[in-house]
């Protein structure tokens, strides 16, 4: 009697965890696989505005991210200073 019970029992714990389970996958070998591209500026800055968001499909020529042009304004001022030096001194 005692062994039926326990027999009963395990019986119904098996049929919920099953149902609660079986709409889980389960893999050792999973991966995932994806594009990576990297993007590289052509002058440093600070970001100041990023025109795109997470798995967003961009075109060539987008705007995706807009850099702080005050370093970028100060270095060709500086190096116009030079020339006109250079030109000065000539």
């Amino acid at each position: 009697m005692i062994l039926a019970i326990v027999v009963v029992i395990l019986a119904i714990g098996a049929i919920i965890w099953w149902f609660m389970t079986r709409d889980q996958e389960s893999t050792d070998d999973a991966y995932t696989d994806g594009d990576v591209v990297t993007i590289a500026p052509k002058v440093s800055g600070y970001v100041v505005a990023m025109n795109i968001d997470d798995n967003r499909f961009v075109h060539k020529g987008d705007l995706m991210i807009k850099i702080d042009p005050r370093d970028f304004q100060a270095q060709v001022d500086q190096a116009n200073a030079q020339l006109g030096l250079a030109q000065a001194q000539l």
